[in-house]
């Protein structure tokens, strides 16, 4: 497959938003929030801890449900694996972040990056390496609608755009689930298994059911994405004011005690 210099362009786009991003942000965040590293590996810890149910449980639904009907068993896998990643992942925070007591909405935002992060990484080698192997190596293997370059570089597109809204919206999921064990309600955590699974079924099941409908999960995305960033913004402006505020009063001819 030849690719043109835009659908490069395209491909590097998506392996930035997976990797380069995520880890960028990471070091960002704990900088300029003054959290601890190991913050960011709690939240990995939260997404690592629910992956055998993310594996698990759609395969024995599909193996149990579907049998040979190759239509159903797609439908079936979707809808598993949408209530599976619900439950188990914001089941997974919820647990250790009631152990690990996460100190303010600081810890909280990181933990949720490291979680987002985390699944990036490891979808990544999915939907970023092998991908790239396939077009490169063996694009007849790729299907018939993805041997187009162009088809490559639009997937690529939208798919690493996709991915950062989705870690965006981890870290609203975490605020959420951080709340719940912070206010000790479960509301919050039943909320965030309630946008889950609306997420992932707008994601991989609703399409498959009703045409045209791929903008549903968008919908639900880019509000949950846009709460997180302003968040994040949030916080950002309150690190930044409160390191600059020793330099204004020191400026002004103003000591202050301790």
């Amino acid at each position: 497959m030849t690719l043109a210099p835009l659908d490069w362009l395209a491909l590097g786009f998506q392996a930035a938003c997976f990797y380069v991003v995520p880890a960028t942000a990471a070091v960002v965040l704990v900088r300029r929030l003054h959290v601890r590293w190991r913050t960011l590996g709690l939240g990995a810890l939260t997404w690592l801890s629910a992956l055998p149910f993310l594996i698990g449980v759609p395969l024995v639904s599909v193996a149990l449900l579907a049998g040979d009907d190759r239509q159903r068993a797609g439908l079936v896998w979707g809808v598993a694996l949408s209530l599976t990643a619900a439950v188990a992942e914001e089941t997974s925070r919820y647990l250790w972040y009631r152990r690990a007591q996460l100190p303010d909405r600081r810890a909280a935002i990181v933990a949720g990056l490291g979680h987002g992060a985390t699944e990036a990484f490891v979808l990544g080698l999915q939907f970023v390496v092998a991908q790239l192997v396939l077009v490169l190596a063996h694009p007849e293997l790729l299907p018939p609608e993805a041997q187009d370059p162009h088809v490559v570089a639009t997937w690529a597109w939208i798919g690493g755009a996709s991915r950062l809204l989705f870690v965006a919206g981890h870290v609203g999921l975490t605020l959420l689930v951080w709340r719940a064990v912070r206010d000790r309600r479960p509301g919050g955590w039943l909320a965030a298994i309630g946008l889950h699974a609306a997420l992932d079924l707008a994601a991989f099941v609703l399409p498959a059911l009703v045409p045209h409908t791929e903008w549903a999960v968008y919908a639900l995305a880019v509000p949950l994405a846009g709460w997180a960033t302003a968040s994040v913004a949030s916080e950002l402006r309150a690190a930044y004011t409160s390191a600059a505020r020793p330099a204004d009063t020191s400026s002004a001819g103003v000591t202050e005690a301790g």
